[in-house]
C-alpha cells in the first residue's frame, strides 16, 4: 500500500512538473545554412563521475541547432569549482572560414543567457578541425538544480557579436544539460523533480524507494 501511494505521488509530481514547464522555454538559436562551420566535439568532465563527451558530424538540416539536453545526461558542476571544457571547431565545406564560438551557462536558471553568464569565447584556427580548451569556475552564487549550457558558433563572429539567441547564416548552436549541485550531503545527484533511488553507501543511509524532490537531497518520503 505504501509503495502504491508513493508511486501515485511520484506520477503527480511528474505531471505537475511537465505542466509548469511547458512555457518555460529557452530562446531559439541556429544557423540557416548547412554549409561551412560546425561544432564537432564537446567534452566536459564534471563532478561525481558525470561528463559530456560528444562527437558529432556535419548536419544536413536547418536550423543548425541540436538540443542534447533530451538525448544526453546532464553534467554535474559544483559552485566554486573549476572545470575545463574542450571544443572542436570544424568546417563542412572543405574550406576554412574565420569563426568563433561563445559558451554560456544559465547559472541563475531563469531560462535566459545573461551577459554575465558568458563562460568564454573560442576562436577557430586553420588547419581545421581545431581543438580548444577553456577553464572556467562556477560562481558560488549559482542556483542549484538542472540548467542549460549553450554553445553558439558563428562564421565571422566575435565574443561581442555572437548572441545566445536568434538566427545567423553559417555555424551551429548546441545545448547541453547541466546539474548545479553543492554535493554537501553526498549520495545521489538527481534532477529537480522526483525519482526512486536504491540504497547505497553514502554519508547517510538511503532506503530503497526513497523519493527525492528539488534534488540534491530534499527527502520527501521513504517506503521499505
Amino acid at each position: 500500500m505504501k509503495k502504491q501511494l508513493l508511486t501515485s505521488f511520484l506520477m503527480l509530481l511528474v505531471l505537475l512538473f511537465a505542466a509548469t514547464n511547458i512555457n518555460a522555454q529557452y530562446c531559439t538559436s541556429g544557423a540557416t545554412s548547412t554549409a561551412d562551420d560546425e561544432i564537432t566535439k564537446v567534452r566536459l568532465i564534471g563532478a561525481f563521475g558525470t561528463q559530456i563527451n560528444n562527437l558529432t558530424t556535419c548536419y544536413t538540416t536547418t536550423p543548425q541547432y541540436v538540443d542534447f539536453t533530451v538525448t544526453l545526461p546532464s553534467v554535474t558542476l559544483v559552485p566554486g569549482n573549476t572545470y575545463t571544457i574542450e571544443v572542436e571547431l570544424s568546417q563542412c565545406s572543405g574550406f576554412f572560414y574565420t569563426n568563433s564560438c561563445n559558451i554560456w551557462i544559465d547559472y541563475n536558471r531563469n531560462q535566459t543567457f545573461d551577459a554575465a553568464e558568458l563562460v568564454g569565447n573560442l576562436v577557430a584556427t586553420n588547419p581545421f578541425p581545431s581543438t580548444h580548451t577553456l577553464n572556467f569556475t562556477v560562481p558560488t552564487t549559482a542556483s542549484l538544480g538542472i540548467t542549460r549550457m549553450r554553445l553558439v558558433q558563428v562564421e565571422g563572429g566575435t565574443a561581442t557579436s555572437i548572441l545566445p539567441c536568434g538566427a545567423y547564416t553559417w555555424g551551429e548552436t548546441e545545448d547541453y544539460g547541466v546539474n548545479v549541485s553543492n554535493g554537501s550531503a553526498g549520495g545521489p545527484i538527481l534532477p529537480p523533480i522526483a525519482n526512486f533511488f536504491p540504497s547505497q553507501a553514502t554519508t547517510s543511509t538511503v532506503a530503497t524507494d526513497t523519493v527525492w524532490i528539488n534534488s540534491p537531497y530534499d527527502l520527501v518520503a521513504t517506503s521499505t
